[in-house]
């Protein structure tokens, strides 16, 4: 059993924590966000008995083998990095870090320390996605040699909210 902690408690969080739900190897142990109101509504939602607003005392206080990191972008960095220290699995909410440097240091504290560090991927829940996984660890594929996909969003083709190429809130999508 995978004794899962959730760190940020915002609109993602609720979908991590329905999907974590349904396993039958993860329990979630405990929520935390800087905002009480908004982590007791949520741990309280999801039937989450341990509620913290401050990560470290949770990572510290929470018997927990793993961390799911919903919290804004730029805090999955330095979290993800106290959890490794604390011994705990990460999960990240995409993006995994700001730019290469912090991803770079967060892998290599992960393998320093035995610990898994991994980025939650766009479309993993996609239908079409899961399908072509049942397909190919079906068999009913043959051996799989290549995959090519294309990646079709407006955001890409328009520069209504900030051009991809030059702003990075965008870049690390792609």
């Amino acid at each position: 059993m995978v004794k899962l902690a959730v760190i940020g408690t915002g609109g993602m969080a609720n979908n991590h924590a329905q999907n974590f739900s349904k396993m039958n190897n993860c329990t979630l142990v405990a929520g935390c966000d800087i905002d009480a109101e908004k982590v007791g509504a949520f741990c309280e939602k999801h039937g989450i008995d341990e509620v913290y607003t401050d990560y470290g005392k949770m990572l510290t206080e929470v018997d927990c083998d793993a961390v799911t990191i919903v919290t804004p972008d730029a805090f999955h960095h330095s979290i993800a990095l106290d959890a490794i220290k604390a011994g705990k699995h990460v999960l990240c909410e995409k993006p995994l870090a700001m730019k290469y440097e912090e991803a770079a240091e967060m892998s290599d504290a992960a393998n320093e320390a035995g610990v898994i560090n991994m980025v939650n991927f766009s479309y993993r829940n996609s239908s079409a996605i899961q399908k072509a996984a049942q397909l190919a660890a079906a068999g009913e594929l043959g051996v799989v040699r290549h995959a090519y996909a294309y990646y079709l969003q407006s955001w890409l083709a328009q520069d209504a909210w900030g051009f991809w190429e030059t702003d990075p809130k965008w870049l690390w999508r792609l």
